[in-house]
This record gives C-alpha cells, sequence and structure tokens, in this order.
C-alpha cells in the first residue's frame, strides 16, 4: 500500500507512507520506481527520495 501527497508548491510527488504485504524482490523495487517515476513525470511532477 503506498500513500502519496502531491506538494504543487515545490512540484514533488511525495511517499507519505509505503507498506508491503511482503519483503520485495530488486525486480519489483525497479519496477516500482519506474512506474512511480512515470507517474510524477505524467503530471508534472518530479519523485523525490529521501
Amino acid at each position: 500500500m503506498v500513500d502519496l501527497k502531491v506538494d504543487r508548491v515545490a512540484g514533488l510527488l511525495r511517499i507519505k507512507a509505503l507498506h508491503w504485504k511482503e519483503a520485495p524482490g530488486s525486480g519489483l523495487l525497479t519496477g516500482f520506481n519506474k512506474a512511480l517515476g512515470e507517474f510524477a513525470g505524467f503530471h508534472g511532477l518530479a519523485a523525490k527520495s529521501t
């Protein structure tokens, strides 16, 4: 489950919370990060991880 927040002032898509049912493998993490970046870009935002 993921809880996203759009910060329009900063132009960012922020992840407020992320919970995996099971520990993800590297392939899933890579795909998730790619999809999140594409989703943010589609909406004119940058995806930023800290």
